[in-house]
């Protein structure tokens, strides 16, 4: 999740920068060629994170954390699903709108 958090914020200015370039392109294989380059960098960045992290883990005896994590994470996920299948997502979306001041929800809107 720590992950997420900080890989977001550099990777849509940077898919948003490839998918440019390949729209300017006008060549269907200038666009695949961008767009593998822009996958490949950004495969391997993930996957050098994952080595180190999952190395650190090891030798840190984490594994346990790791398994109670992985357990939380699948009961969000299935808390979520849930919550889609039943509609409950949208209750809980307009309840949270309401809440909202205007300014943000204007700001929200707006973009």
């Amino acid at each position: 999740m720590v992950l997420a958090l900080a890989w977001a914020p550099c990777a849509g200015p940077t898919f948003g920068a490839a998918l440019l370039l390949a729209a300017k392109a006008g060549t269907l294989g200038a666009v695949i060629l961008t767009m593998t380059v822009y996958a490949l960098g950004a495969a391997g960045a993930l996957l050098a994170a994952g080595f180190v992290l999952g190395r650190f883990s090891a030798k840190a005896r984490l594994a346990a954390a790791g398994a109670v994590g992985r357990i939380a994470l699948g009961a969000a996920f299935a808390l979520i699903g849930a919550a889609i299948l039943t509609g409950l997502d949208h209750r809980v979306e307009a309840i949270l709108v309401a809440a909202m001041p205007n300014w943000l929800t204007d700001f929200a809107t707006s973009l």
